[in-house]
């Protein structure tokens, strides 16, 4: 999913060949049916929705790795882009 989240503008999520949701990838990955289908995450958004469950809250979601420092919505431990 990794790969999946980096290079793609839009995901169709299927079960059973039925269309679950579908639309720009970030929406699909945020979206609660995508967590009820038990298809994984792509690594830097599973430890981000971690961080969001312990009370860390978050700007957006990110789901490409470059993304992960910029997505808090405050100063977290002093962590900076630099």
């Amino acid at each position: 999913m990794d790969l999946v989240a980096e290079h793609s503008d839009t995901l169709i999520l299927l079960d059973e060949g039925v269309i679950l949701v579908q639309g720009e990838t970030r929406k699909v990955l945020s979206d609660p049916l995508y967590a009820s289908a038990n298809v994984q995450y792509p690594h830097v958004t599973e430890v981000a929705l971690e961080l969001q469950k312990a009370g860390v809250p978050l700007e957006f979601l990110p789901i490409k790795y470059a993304e992960i420092m910029t997505c808090f919505k405050t100063s977290v431990g002093g962590l900076t882009d630099d």
